[in-house]
């Protein structure tokens, strides 16, 4: 009770409106989607921070760097190659063996993000080493969108074109959200009228639409070198302003967003499958008021039911209990052939 009444709620409250808002977005995004909607609007407006911030955040609780490479493989790259297989089944379900296939090189939708974050805490160790860091992950986060393979083959194209936020979340120190706490709200709030309305301007202009997700070169998107450049630099800027304004008015007592907030594994991954559901049936599929409302009830009830603790437990102890069982199996294979006997006459 005590460690409930002295933890600091923010990050909570932080990821369960991300997470909320991923999840409509991706709704969304499931029906007849255009640009130049308020259904796009709504979408470019969130994924202009939403997994800018998730970094963010993920990289501000990295800092015990051995922990996290220790880590890596059993809480990220374990559960995305079992999810993969899941996700394949599940579509299979939807959509069809001919509309359906099994990748682990390109990464399904929303899976993404636990590859991305396996080599991130995997390799931070070895990167903190290096000198203007920050700067380095900006300019390697730039200058990748010129490379052809880092794409979304291994999703390395989010690896890089993200790299800043996560690397800006490691650097973070609690005096940085202290200062960022202490600016007036009065002269953070008129960003929450023009970060929106920059959001509106890429889904009825396309300006930076095809840069959003960070995932693929700028020639495979359609841009030139400078258009890339510019759009890239302006996308972050954009997620680095929503991520200040985050800090600076959630509140760091617990409210009705800490609960989502400490399960958004669970959600982000299991909405998937509600997803696959609304694209199949394309339920609510139109662009309208009601449609976009029905939506955002659906979100804001899938988002509470998948966060529940224990979703999460299970969640967490399921996936425990089978990367254990393969270890002992390993294990016992490798031991077997160790306890080979050797041909008559073989010399060590």
């Amino acid at each position: 009770m005590r460690n409930e009444k002295e933890r600091d709620f923010l990050f909570d409250n932080i990821k369960g409106l991300l997470i909320l808002c991923v999840v409509y977005a991706h709704f969304l995004r499931a029906t007849t989607f255009d640009l130049g909607t308020w259904g796009s609007a709504i979408y470019s407006t969130f994924f202009c921070f939403i997994m800018q911030t998730f970094l963010f955040i993920s990289g501000y609780f990295s800092k015990k760097t051995e922990k996290c490479k220790e880590t890596a493989i059993e809480n990220f790259l374990f559960p995305y190659l079992i999810l993969t297989v899941i996700m394949y089944i599940v579509r299979v379900l939807f959509f069809g063996w001919e509309n359906s296939k099994l990748h682990f090189i390109e990464p399904s939708m929303a899976l993404w993000y636990l590859l991305v974050l396996f080599f991130y805490r995997y390799f931070i160790k070895d990167v903190k080493k290096l000198t203007h860091l920050l700067p380095l992950s900006i300019l390697l986060s730039l200058l990748s969108g010129f490379v052809p393979f880092l794409n979304e083959n291994l999703s390395l194209g989010r690896v890089f074109g993200f790299l800043p936020f996560f690397i800006s979340g490691y650097l973070c120190t609690p005096e940085h959200i202290k200062r960022i706490r202490q600016i007036p709200k009065v002269a953070i709030a008129p960003l929450l009228l023009i970060l929106p309305v920059l959001g509106g301007i890429i889904a009825y202009t396309g300006i930076g639409w095809n840069s959003i997700l960070f995932k693929r070169p700028y020639i495979d998107e359609g841009l030139t070198a400078m258009q890339g450049i510019l759009e890239r630099s302006g996308l972050m800027l954009i997620a680095f302003a929503w991520i200040v304004v985050f800090i600076a008015m959630l509140p760091r007592a617990k409210t009705i967003l800490s609960v989502a907030g400490r399960g958004t594994i669970t959600v982000f991954v299991l909405h998937v499958i509600v997803r696959y559901g609304i694209k199949a049936t394309q339920v609510f599929g139109q662009q309208n008021v009601y449609s976009y409302f029905c939506l955002f009830l659906c979100a804001v009830f899938v988002t509470w039911i998948f966060s529940r603790p224990l979703i999460v437990q299970l969640y967490q102890r399921s996936l425990c209990l089978l990367y254990n069982e393969i270890l002992w199996i390993c294990d016992k294979v490798v031991n077997s052939s160790r306890r080979l006997v050797l041909p008559r006459g073989f010399n060590h």
